[in-house]
């Protein structure tokens, strides 16, 4: 049995900046993580869904040590897979929860953070680690 990724679609996406001066400058970022992973699979055994709802809010230091709230963005996103030869929905949710697959839905949900987040006048966020179980 294998599985081949189709595509993914953005089931929900918002974005949040607060609105600062235009000459204030922060000392540093920190982002906190809150996601949820679920998967599915139709009853057929020919397609598998794994989807994650992403949630971050970052914080910025001030120059005098205050945190204020700066960004949030909620995002979910469903990567979907042709499944060939599935025997069993165990067999095709043992498949889609292994490591190699994890680690480049890991990937991907980086890279569209970074893209989607590079779009406004902020740096985009960049994730060093995702957590997606």
């Amino acid at each position: 049995m294998k599985i081949l990724q189709q595509h993914y679609l953005i089931n929900e996406f918002n974005y949040f900046v607060n609105d600062f001066e235009k000459d204030f400058k922060p000392k540093s970022e920190s982002i906190s993580q809150n996601n949820k992973t679920k998967i599915a699979i139709r009853r057929d055994l020919k397609e598998a869904f794994l989807e994650t709802d992403i949630d971050l809010d970052t914080t910025i230091e001030t120059e005098s040590g205050e945190e204020l709230p700066f960004r949030t963005l909620k995002i979910s996103v469903r990567y979907v897979y042709e499944v060939i030869d599935g025997t069993s929905e165990e067999e095709i949710k043992s498949l889609i929860k292994s490591p190699k697959v994890i680690n480049v839905v890991k990937q991907q949900s980086k890279d569209l953070i970074r893209t989607l987040t590079n779009l406004d006048y902020q740096p985009p966020i960049i994730i060093q680690s995702i957590e997606i179980e």
